[in-house]
C-alpha cells in the first residue's frame, strides 16, 4: 500500500489499512505518528521517509509484527521514545 499527498492519518486511511503488512507513506506531510499502530495494526515493513516527523510519541500501542522501520529524512530530535 503506498499513500501521497497526507498529512494525516484519516479515518479512510484506517479503515483500509488493517490488511496490508508492507506499508509506504513517504514522501507526505506527516508530522508524528499518531494512530499509526491502529491503522496498521499488522505492518511488518513502515516506509516514513521524507515526512515531518519529529518524535515516535506517537506510537501508543504495540507493533508486534514490525519489523523494518525507514524513518530517513524526517526531523526527528528525540529518539529517547525507541
Amino acid at each position: 500500500m503506498e499513500l501521497a499527498s497526507i498529512a494525516a492519518l484519516g479515518d479512510a486511511v484506517i479503515l483500509q489499512g488493517a490488511q496490508y503488512t508492507d506499508v509506504s507513506l513517504a514522501f507526505n506531510r506527516l508530522p508524528n505518528l499518531t494512530g499509526i499502530a491502529a491503522a496498521f495494526p499488522r505492518v511488518v515493513t513502515l516506509v516514513l521517509d521524507n515526512n515531518s516527523i519529529t518524535s515516535l510519541a506517537g506510537i501508543t500501542s504495540p507493533m508486534p509484527e514490525l519489523k523494518t522501520l525507514w524513518l530517513n529524512n524526517n526531523q526527528l530530535t528525540d529518539l529517547e521514545e525507541v
